[in-house]
């Protein structure tokens, strides 16, 4: 042999002669290509698996290989995913026994990378791969999904928490690395990590031979995220070691990477942009880390960082019989519609929006041997905008929403069209769509308001909520507080919202009506954009009475902040009534006294 050492010289007489390595210059030859294709993983995809990669690719996949740690952010559209797919199949061919596992903050997102990329789109394009791959033993199921190669190698999908434990792998990929507690990925995620240890590594021979110790791969793929997020401090210690001659390579790439090769086009990105929120595509496409505005007085970390609650709430619809998906009303839980009302000529920065919110009583313990005191954990499992409607029109919507939701109270913004909307829900309502007459409704804390509502025997649920200076600061002081202390919670993201309904609603998963899966999409929609509206509104402090003033940018909204902070400041003052009286009585007994505030 020409370049193989005396083992290697005489490997092909281990072989029958008419055995494809049974000859020495083939053992060479063989030896040769299995060196390059290591070194050169987008040479392996091209030549062997017949994968035609774009030039971004093909370094992507190059600097892979040869970095012991990997960090890449990139947009949306990059296919980073199939990257990943090509990455890990050719790790797992090319060296024998190789263990990788693949983790993302939901088990589904990783699991796309082996259901939808390697046994979908890569085994139909390459059949060399598809010979590789032992389909009798892979399996693809919810609760476990493995794909087995024919060399001993295997490629693991594990949920990054703490049940993932024991797992062994040479490698591993954190896809979305962004939605991987830290604290999982120190504590379970990284403790897999063994080296590989090969037979001949094993011999006298090669066992100190310090060319041939081969080291551990860490993937790391996401998209873009905020800067007071752990992936910012990861990603400056990847790209300091990089400079100073280390092992770790990082790579960025915008939405110009997914224009260049056309992968979009520019409409489909233009019609992307005008349909995403700023800060959406800022970080999804403009691969931009973001930090907090300095006037923003509801920071995006702060926000998204209440995302905490998977399942929403669905009104009822007029083919329905109930609604949808119904969550239970829990003892002593108290239910609010907060409604913040825009005329039917608005201009396009205004609009109406209801918000649905649960107010859940917990104990609180404020010091040793103190008597605990109910507080409210509030959840917002549903919003809703319109553009400004007709008075009755608003009204029965309201209605339709407080009776769906079993709600005790309902917040109005009673300035301007909101007293309109204060006189027709003190009438008779007829709806027409549930063929329904809904009870007339009484104003509990304004006189002028009451006066609106003519029923002697109106319901006493409507708050009237007209806002003053001190008012709205202290309604923005109340819901950013909320915030701070965890005590409110809003559903999950729109991404992890798809995967919840996937997996729960068989009516999401099989429909292929776009407006079926809108319906149950729009709760995860409206909370995206409920906190952009926040994060994007700055506030002031008035020198004249030290109030706090929020307001909007000349081209945003803050409807959706409005009707929220209008119900969590009508939460926040039953909580107080109640903690005056829970002393006294029986909290089934104790009376709400809002109607002593005076607005």
């Amino acid at each position: 042999m020409k370049y193989g050492d005396e083992i290697q010289s005489s490997l092909h007489t281990k072989f029958p002669s008419e055995h494809v390595l049974g000859n020495a210059d083939r053992v060479d030859t063989f030896l040769q290509w299995m060196t390059f294709f290591r070194r050169n993983l987008h040479r392996f995809a091209e030549t062997y698996l017949n994968i035609k990669l774009y030039w971004y690719q093909a370094i992507v996949l190059y600097l892979m290989g040869r970095s012991a740690t990997f960090c890449w952010v990139a947009s949306r559209a990059a296919a980073k995913s199939f990257i990943i797919a090509i990455f890990t199949c050719s790790m797992c061919i090319l060296y024998p026994g190789y263990q990788f596992v693949l983790c993302s903050g939901t088990r589904g997102q990783a699991r796309l990378i082996v259901s939808a990329k390697i046994l979908g789109e890569l085994i139909r394009m390459s059949n060399s791969l598809a010979n590789e791959i032992d389909m009798s033993k892979t399996k693809n199921t919810s609760q476990e999904t493995i794909v087995w190669f024919k060399n001993g190698s295997s490629i693991v999908v594990v949920t990054s928490s703490d049940s993932a434990r024991g797992y062994r792998a040479h490698g591993y990929c954190a896809e979305e690395f962004r939605t991987i507690d830290k604290t999982i990925l120190d504590s379970v995620i990284i403790p897999f990590l063994v080296i590989r240890k090969p037979p001949y590594m094993m011999t006298a021979r090669y066992a100190d031979v310090p060319e041939l110790q081969e080291e551990f791969k860490e993937v790391y793929i996401s998209s873009a995220w905020l800067c007071d997020h752990w992936m910012w401090p990861f990603m400056k210690e990847t790209a300091k070691n990089m400079f100073d001659g280390g092992s770790s390579t990082i790579l960025g790439m915008d939405y110009a990477i997914v224009l260049k090769h056309r992968i979009k086009t520019r409409a489909q990105l233009t019609s992307a942009k005008q349909k995403a929120d700023p800060i959406t595509w800022a970080l999804e496409y403009g691969n931009i880390m973001l930090k907090n505005s300095a006037g923003a007085y509801f920071p995006y970390a702060l926000l998204s960082g209440r995302q905490v609650m998977k399942k929403a709430f669905y009104p009822r619809r007029q083919e329905d019989k109930k609604p949808k998906l119904q969550l239970p009303k829990l003892p002593d839980e108290i239910r609010i519609v907060a409604a913040d009302i825009a005329m039917i000529d608005n201009d396009k920065n205004d609009q109406s929006v209801f918000t649905l919110i649960r107010c859940l009583p917990e104990a609180l313990y404020d010091g040793e041997g103190e008597s605990p005191r109910t507080t409210y954990r509030l959840q917002v499992p549903y919003l809703e905008s319109r553009r400004g409607q007709e008075t009755l029109i608003q009204a029965t919507r309201i209605r339709q929403l407080f009776d769906s939701f079993e709600a005790d109270f309902c917040v109005l913004d009673c300035r301007n069209a909101g007293a309109a909307i204060a006189g027709a829900l003190g009438r008779v309502i007829y709806d027409e769509m549930f063929d329904v007459e809904y009870r007339p409704w009484s104003c509990i804390n304004n006189d002028d308001i009451a006066k609106l509502m003519p029923s002697p025997n109106g319901l006493p649920v409507l708050y009237a909520f007209t806002g003053t200076s001190q008012v709205n600061s202290t309604m923005a002081v109340n819901m950013r507080t909320l915030f701070v202390d965890k005590r409110i919670d809003l559903l999950i993201s729109h991404a992890e919202g798809i995967e919840e309904l996937t997996s729960k609603i068989p009516e999401y998963a099989a429909s292929n009506d776009p407006d079926e899966q809108l319906f149950w999409e729009k709760p995860y929609l409206e909370t995206k954009a409920l906190i952009y509206e926040c994060a994007n509104l700055q506030y002031e402090k008035l020198e004249s009475t030290g109030a706090i003033k929020v307001k909007e940018k000349s081209t945003a909204m803050k409807d959706r902040y409005s009707s929220l902070a209008m119900g969590c400041y009508f939460a926040s003052e039953l909580e107080q009534d109640l903690g005056r009286y829970q002393d006294e009585e029986e909290l089934s007994n104790s009376p709400i006294f809002v109607s002593k505030l005076n607005m």
